[in-house]
């Protein structure tokens, strides 16, 4: 079943909208600022080893960003190039990175205790390769492709996918013997992908109405709701926030004992702020019923919609939920969705993803643009000084 736009509206002005209003930073410290030239920093990922991180740099690879027993970080860069994106690791401290490179397609096997490559899936070729998760029993691994030949027409840079709107694809490869055991279509040019509590998949595709005349009344992304058993299969679709970028409109837990996931949407166009279709902030779904059941829209100080990027729901501060949204870092009131705090991050900065670690110190991803040069930065952030 297709979600239609009326009633993706009517359902999004039935549920209650809290508006987050910034306030100023008095008390977070950025205790360390780790600069990387010409790279670009995104998914932070825990590793086994205490203290130790994986950081995904799209294009580069990854890098490894450590903390010693006396509070200093390092980091050591592993070239792997081209990758996108990362999950894990797994219990045998296995990271899944996704890539395309000269002809083909697939997954790199990344063992975080022996810094290599141990295996290889392939894929076929050519196909432009997005995000990967896990099952929550670590026995699959799904990961998410463009079916380059079925989208359509590459005019003057723009992708046209108004032909074929299934022509994303998920793959099912078996952690133990990496052989794919089943794949299924989802929606056009999918970017994340998540596994839930209730062992079904989310998956948020730029989707079908990518085109030149983008409005809030043609531009619609989707998520696919989609069945593990017996096959992969579609099971609904959830209309949403179409975000046009990479790495936009992420899953998290929010509530599991709910069986609740956040998803982080960004507005397009500036034009959009104040269409209800169209909420910038977090989107919480009940994988149970498959519905948006919560949104929680971001405003800045003059009541403006702004950028949503990433968030951590925080594990020893309850209650708390840290939201990168710019060049800032938001502390939220879980419950009441108020902004407690502001942490400025910096002129010219936009922060990506955060992880919080067990001491409660927050690592965020940052890119830096300065005179037309792009860069990127890691910031270690102390929110409690």
């Amino acid at each position: 079943m297709i979600t239609s736009r009326n009633e993706c509206l009517a359902k999004v002005l039935s549920i209650p909208v809290l508006f987050l209003l910034f306030c100023t930073s008095v008390s977070a410290e950025i205790i360390c600022e780790i600069p990387l030239t010409d790279r670009e920093p995104d998914r932070i990922l825990e590793s086994p080893q205490s203290g130790e991180y994986w950081v995904v740099m799209r294009a580069n690879g990854l890098l490894r960003l450590s903390e010693d027993e006396n509070g200093n970080w390092s980091t050591e860069e592993y070239v792997i190039i081209p990758i996108y994106d990362a999950t894990g690791p797994d219990a045998n401290g296995l990271l899944y990175l996704s890539f395309a490179d000269y002809g083909q397609s697939g997954v790199y096997v990344f063992d975080c205790a022996t810094h290599q490559i141990v295996d290889t899936v392939t894929l076929g070729t050519d196909y432009p390769m997005r995000g990967l998760t896990l099952s929550n029993d670590e026995t699959k691994l799904y990961v998410l492709g463009w079916d380059w030949p079925r989208v359509g027409e590459l005019n003057g840079g723009w992708v046209e996918t108004t032909v074929h709107r299934d022509s994303g694809i998920v793959w099912e490869i078996d952690t133990d013997t990496k052989e794919v055991t089943d794949q299924a279509p989802v929606s056009a040019l999918p970017e994340t992908i998540h596994y839930t509590s209730c062992d079904t998949l989310l998956v948020y595709s730029e989707e079908v109405h990518y085109r030149f005349d983008i409005s809030p009344d043609t531009a619609v992304a989707m998520i696919d709701v989609l069945q593990i058993e017996p096959r992969l299969g579609r099971i609904t679709q959830i209309e949403t926030l179409f975000g046009g970028m990479y790495y936009e409109n992420d899953f998290i837990e929010w509530s599991p004992e709910d069986s609740q996931i956040a998803m982080f949407a960004s507005l397009l166009d500036w034009t959009w702020q104040g269409d209800e279709r169209y909420i910038s902030g977090v989107w919480v779904i009940d994988s149970e019923t498959n519905e948006v059941v919560d949104t929680l829209r971001i405003l800045d100080e003059r009541e403006v919609e702004t950028y949503v990027e990433h968030g951590v729901v925080s594990e020893t501060s309850p209650g708390i939920v840290y939201i990168t949204t710019q060049n800032d870092v938001l502390k939220v009131d879980k419950q009441s969705g108020a902004v407690i705090e502001d942490i400025d991050c910096g002129h010219g900065i936009i922060t990506k993803f955060i992880c919080e670690t067990p001491d409660g110190l927050l690592i965020v991803t940052a890119h830096e643009y300065e005179q037309g040069v792009e860069s990127g930065k890691i910031l270690i952030i102390d929110p409690t000084e």
